[in-house]
């Protein structure tokens, strides 16, 4: 399983055929302005950091899950790999 972090909605955009149905993926910074728009991408876990949204005034769908830089941390021991994309 990997674990995808996009920062920005472009690299979204940009390299959402990469990710696979078992993948995670991880929108942080910028990157959860993404939440504002309807997303149909297939993944294991959609997360977003709670911090971040709430920095941007953003209210996730339920769909995704808010995580903590706690919970980030334990994300990416579990992770095989970890790929940022900017």
């Amino acid at each position: 399983m990997l674990l995808h972090t996009f920062n920005s909605p472009e690299a979204l955009l940009k390299f959402s055929h990469r990710i696979n149905p078992e993948d995670n993926i991880l929108l942080i910074e910028d990157g959860v302005y993404c939440l504002n728009k309807s997303m149909e991408i297939d993944c294991r876990r959609f997360m977003a950091l709670q911090q971040d949204c709430e920095l941007r005034g953003i209210e996730p769908p339920t769909s995704v899950e808010l995580i903590s830089y706690h919970d980030w941390v334990q994300i990416c021991t579990e992770a095989d790999n970890h790929l940022s994309w900017y």
